[in-house]
């Protein structure tokens, strides 16, 4: 079913403007870097896109469970584009890794942000960036491309 919010509107200057859905994606970090993440989804919500992620949200007493887990797992399938940022290259749990795991199994495109840590950050389809700034580049180009031809 079409609605009025899916078809194209016309402005006063002859500009059509299509209207844009946005695109979901998860960060993946350190929990330590969660605070860090907040401001990093203000950014990608200006550039189109809705960060997945609730542990970004996510009270630092929070009893960690399966439950959890399982939030985590939903948010990253839910998403078309999986961030990870890969300093510290050691955290205190090893969460961001099954979470990349679990992105490239869905077969989601995956932006490492910072160094490569382990063989499978070299997998076939992982995009690098050495800073954070690098990476908001190619997202937003990513968007203009995917939704503006």
């Amino acid at each position: 079913m079409v609605t009025m919010v899916d078809l194209p509107m016309r402005t006063g200057t002859d500009v059509i403007i299509y209207p844009v859905h946005p695109v979901p994606v998860y960060l993946s970090a350190c929990f330590e870097r969660q605070r860090e993440m907040r401001y990093k989804r203000k950014e990608l919500e200006q550039l189109g896109y809705a960060v997945t992620g609730s542990w970004i949200d996510e009270g630092e007493g929070e009893k960690r469970s399966s439950a959890i887990a399982l939030r985590d797992w939903h948010d990253i399938a839910s998403a078309r584009v999986f961030v990870l940022f890969t300093e510290p290259l050691v955290c205190k749990s090893g969460g961001k890794h099954v979470e990349m795991g679990i992105a490239y199994q869905l077969g989601q495109e995956i932006v490492l942000v910072g160094p490569r840590g382990n063989v499978f950050h070299h997998l076939e389809g992982v995009r690098q960036f050495d800073t954070w700034e690098d990476a908001k580049v190619y997202l937003e180009e990513r968007r203009r491309r995917v939704y503006h031809g």
